[in-house]
């Protein structure tokens, strides 16, 4: 099921690509990561980085679509009596995101994203680490929300939040589902960018 859908999104970026206005571009800057889990608790806010590439396509006027793929360390931090433990996880994030672009630069955003767990690490506050990756669920899909502002130059900000719906949790069935959350500020630069 995965490599199906893979499959149909590089199909349908390709052709897209291949008849539209593209433009390519790489973005990277911060994450605010956070796990919740369906038992009503939540770890602390844990910082992180995002770093990758992006083809934005025109469709129609003032509509565009934007696939992306990156890097993302997300996860979350938890305070046990006096220890710190960072849960670090690693993934490659693929979203599609649908634009509306105002004519000022500004556009808002919203799509699907599919995320790929490369990694899983326990951290403890003397850098002490655990592989933990057999504890969690190797795809998310989440909904990325925000607003951007794209500059002349092709010089752009993005701001928006993660919000995850799979149980990434795969521990055992008696234990509680637990969701990424994570917001996103960064830079991006699209190559030969004419207009906005």
């Amino acid at each position: 099921m995965k490599k199906l859908l893979l499959g149909c999104f590089a199909l349908f970026t390709w052709q897209k690509a291949a008849a539209q206005d593209v433009h390519w571009g790489v973005k990277g800057g911060l994450n605010v990561a956070i796990l919740q889990n369906s038992a009503g608790g939540e770890t602390e806010f844990k910082p992180g980085f995002h770093a990758g590439g992006l083809a934005h396509i025109h469709l129609v006027q003032n509509f565009a679509l934007q696939p992306e793929l990156f890097y993302s360390g997300q996860g979350g931090k938890t305070i046990i009596g006096n220890n710190e433990i960072n849960t670090n996880l690693h993934y490659l994030n693929l979203p599609v995101l649908v634009q509306y672009m105002f004519n000022n630069g500004f556009r808002v955003q919203a799509g699907p994203q599919i995320g790929f767990l490369m990694k899983a690490r326990n951290e403890d506050q003397n850098n002490n680490e655990v592989n933990v990756i057999q504890n969690y669920r190797t795809t998310d899909f989440s909904i990325p929300v925000g607003v951007s502002y794209l500059s002349d130059s092709g010089l752009g900000i993005d701001l928006r939040w993660a919000f995850g719906l799979s149980n990434i949790n795969d521990v055992n069935d008696r234990t509680p589902e637990v969701n990424n959350s994570v917001g996103q500020v960064g830079l991006f630069f699209l190559f030969h960018q004419g207009h906005k």
